[in-house]
């Protein structure tokens, strides 16, 4: 699914609490964790799921992030639970939430599966609509 640019931009934007300083920052920090530990993903029915390989500093890590997006982005509900050598982290909606949010996340995380790491400006760059949501609504940006 490609996620839309004029919907998913203002869905995310509209739903997330942080400022745009502080959403790059943290676009930043999500894609170097993504870069040495996400594994594979799938688009499941109202969500994605988000493999990460199962390490202890890792795990500690990932719960951290994933009760830091869950209070600044009300729309999502986010679940991380051991799936024998790795950790879930399952994104879903909650409603009224609009499904272009869960596109957006789906092409942020594009890069960084089974790929040599990525810069930050590499996944910006796929896509105009990612970098719309974390660049302030500018189709590129130096994150």
């Amino acid at each position: 699914m490609t996620a839309n640019a004029e919907n998913s931009t203002y869905v995310i934007s509209g739903s997330c609490s942080l400022d745009h300083d502080t959403r790059a920052g943290r676009f930043a920090s999500l894609a170097e964790l993504w870069s040495v530990a996400l594994v594979s993903r799938e688009r499941v029915d109202g969500g994605v799921v988000l493999a990460y390989r199962d390490d202890t500093d890792l795990e500690t890590a990932i719960r951290e992030f994933a009760a830091t997006e869950q209070q600044c982005c009300p729309g999502f509900d986010i679940a991380v639970e051991h799936d024998g050598d790795r950790l879930l982290w399952t994104v879903t909606l909650n409603e009224p939430a609009d499904p272009g949010m869960l596109d957006a996340l789906w092409d942020l995380t594009a890069k960084f599966v089974d790929v040599p790491a990525a810069p930050v400006s590499a996944a910006l760059a796929a896509s105009p609509a990612t970098a719309a949501v974390f660049c302030g609504g500018s189709d590129s940006c130096d994150c």
